[in-house]
């Protein structure tokens, strides 16, 4: 309902004879309201018609009650066949604050103005119920003062009608609320969009200038999940559901043909001491993140196809500077796009509640370093993200039930080096007119592959790093029965102690193995000579302090190997086809009456094991206590053979 009240009697002698109008919603359109007035002799020029007007409108889900006081119009020209160019001049106070001023001419019957405008301090606050209703918003406007200064130009005859608009726009002590809970969403001291150049024909906008001074966003995340960015934002109808109660809707359009896109032009756009907050208490303890001092300068912004827009920005993150510069493309339509993203030292301690949750562990301590640069070429993003963390240190395990089940430690302790940095450089790409194309999650899926890989195949990752003839570093073979370290297994097992001297937080599991067949009969042959030079030392033959220590020749080996046969199988002195057997046959013969004692197979593998682990030693400077020989592994167990598996811990 409109009410107008303290109508002037001499404006409104001719007319009715009352001192107040009611108009009720559909009873009075304006084409009939006006076409009433002329119809009794047309409107005399008075320096005052109104004084007071009083809106209500029940529409929306709160009322919005309006008071335009002190009110004042004068309108001059007035004519009963429309065609005069009319006088306006309109000025009212905004209850509870705020003022406009409206003045120039109209056109009755060929409906067009040419006015300027000026509002000045208009509070806002009493009409934000209107953003649920137009805005499809569930949030409150705690303060808001606006102020317009421009010309306007409105030709409603016009096929399509023609707007223009043509000055400067203010919006300042600024704050937005989550309706639902109160909290505060956004504000910002001012906000001055000057040099505006609005035209619907032809249909273009242009700005000189946007200057937004100290704005500040604060995003909190409840104990649910829910978001207060979320909350504002209401929820469609499900299927099946009544829609919520509103204002009646048409029937959507036939798809139109597509039209060019709105021309939008800005010289400069200026953000000046900028912050951003983020309170999540859907972690225990509650996260709490924040960017500072964010200064950001855009020159050139369009989105014309053609546009090279310079970005220049400069915030704190984590108490740390960061930076990003160069050329920004609109919808990357061009291959204009290049931006660096550079940052040192950024605190990794509020990420502390995120590593709990999804980590597993409690951060103590890290530092964060960003080297980013992002290029489109083609339609197509290629992305360079070079990372360093200094000093990453986890705590106690938090034992929560959304933590990842990879081998986190073991990934970092990979990761990590002797001075505690971890670097990482990982690449990105991605088609932009994929309809899933995110940035953000490119990247989280690319540093989720590399730490996955690292995780899951960790001695491939080593070898990539420290080299060694082979990505594997995780077994060395050894020659059937021996347990010595021949040159392919050196070169292995050097990179690996390099890998262990530049990663000190690794712990290495040491287990050798053997195979049956080929170990045993070697080790048989093994004591066949050990028996041969036992016996050359009790003939007292060659003066050796011991057994070990006795030089045995082929000839003595060959002798020692007919006399035993002889002794051994005294009635087998001839071969297979009535011939002597010869020495190998006698050999194998031998071999085969060797038994080897229990202890003779893990003994061996016992050797190789700590054979490997010697190596490791000299090769670097690997702590002892860092290298464990042990027993029982899966993998041993499965593949064994003539190796020495390595498991990293």
């Amino acid at each position: 309902m409109i009410a107008l009240t303290g109508l002037s009697e001499a404006g409104f002698h001719d007319v009715y004879r009352r001192d107040r109008i009611e108009l009720d919603r559909g009873t009075l359109d304006s084409d009939e309201y006006w076409r009433r007035i002329f119809s009794a002799g047309g409107v005399r020029a008075t320096p005052e018609l109104l004084k007071r007007i009083e809106l209500e409108d029940a529409l929306p889900g709160r009322p919005v009650k309006l008071t335009l006081a002190p009110f004042s119009v004068t309108l001059g020209n007035l004519s009963a066949d429309g065609s005069a160019r009319s006088t306006l001049a309109l000025t009212t106070g905004w209850s509870p604050r705020g003022r406009i001023q409206l003045a120039g001419t109209f056109v009755q019957g060929k409906p067009s103005a040419d006015l300027t405008l000026r509002v000045e301090g208009l509070e806002l606050p009493p009409v934000d119920a209107y953003l649920g209703l137009y805005g499809d918003l569930d949030a409150r406007l705690g303060g808001g003062l606006l102020g317009v200064d421009g010309h306007l130009q409105l030709d409603a005859s016009a096929d399509p009608p023609a707007v223009a608009f043509d000055g400067e726009v203010s919006l300042d002590g600024f704050s937005f609320l989550d309706a639902e809970r109160g909290q505060e969403l956004a504000r910002w001291r001012s906000l001055q969009v000057s040099g505006i150049k609005l035209s619907s024909t032809p249909r273009a906008l242009s700005i000189r200038s946007v200057r937004w001074t100290e704005p500040r966003l604060r995003l909190q995340i409840a104990e649910d999940g829910s978001s207060n960015m979320k909350r504002i934002l209401r929820k469609k109808a499900a299927p099946g559901e009544p829609a919520a109660p509103g204002p009646e809707t048409k029937p959507e359009p036939a798809p139109a043909k597509a039209e060019r896109p709105f021309p939008v032009a800005i010289t400069s756009v200026q953000i000046l001491r900028g912050s951003a907050e983020l309170i999540d208490r859907s972690v225990q303890p509650p996260a709490l993140l924040g960017i500072t001092d964010l200064d950001l300068r855009v020159r050139g912004l369009s989105n014309d196809v053609a546009a090279r827009a310079q970005v220049e920005l400069q915030a704190k993150v984590g108490g740390a500077p960061l930076t990003m510069s160069g050329t920004l493309s609109p919808r990357f339509r061009n291959d204009a796009t290049d931006l660096k993203v550079t940052s040192r030292g950024i605190d990794l301690t509020p990420l502390g509640p995120y590593f709990g949750k999804y980590v597993g562990y409690t951060l103590d301590k890290g530092k964060l370093d960003l080297d980013v640069d992002y290029r489109v070429a083609a339609r197509k993003l290629e992305g360079q993200n070079l990372v360093k963390v200094d000093q990453l240190t986890l705590g106690d395990e938090t034992h929560s039930p959304d933590a990842t089940k990879l081998p986190v430690k073991l990934g970092l302790a990979i990761l990590q080096d002797r001075d505690g940095l971890i670097e990482l450089d990982v690449p990105v790409e991605g088609n932009v007119d994929d309809p899933d194309f995110r940035l953000g999650k490119l990247i989280l899926h690319a540093l989720g592959n590399v730490f996955t890989k690292l995780v899951t195949a960790p001695f491939v990752a080593l070898g990539k790093l420290f080299g060694g003839g082979s990505e594997h570093l995780d077994v060395v073979d050894f020659a059937a029965g021996s347990a010595a370290v021949d040159a392919r297994a050196e070169k292995t097992l050097q990179a690996l102690a390099k890998a262990l001297y530049s990663r000190p937080a690794l712990r290495v599991d040491v287990e050798g193995t053997v195979d049956p067949g080929p170990d045993g009969l070697a080790l048989k042959k093994q004591a066949l000579r050990r028996q041969a030079r036992e016996a050359k030392w009790k003939a007292k033959k060659g003066g050796a302090a011991s057994p070990d220590q006795v030089d045995l020749s082929e000839d003595e080996y060959v002798k020692f190997i007919e006399s035993e046969f002889r002794r051994t199988f005294p009635d087998e002195g001839k071969g297979s086809k009535g011939a002597a057997p010869g020495v190998t046959e006698m050999e194998e013969k031998l071999v085969g009456a060797v038994v080897l004692g229990p202890e003779a197979m893990p003994a061996l593998a016992q050797r190789r094991a700590e054979a490997a682990r010697d190596a490791l030693l000299h090769a670097a400077e690997v702590e002892p206590a860092r290298l464990f020989v042990v027993q029982g592994g899966e993998r041993a167990k499965k593949e064994a053979g003539p190796r020495v598996y390595f498991t990293l811990k």
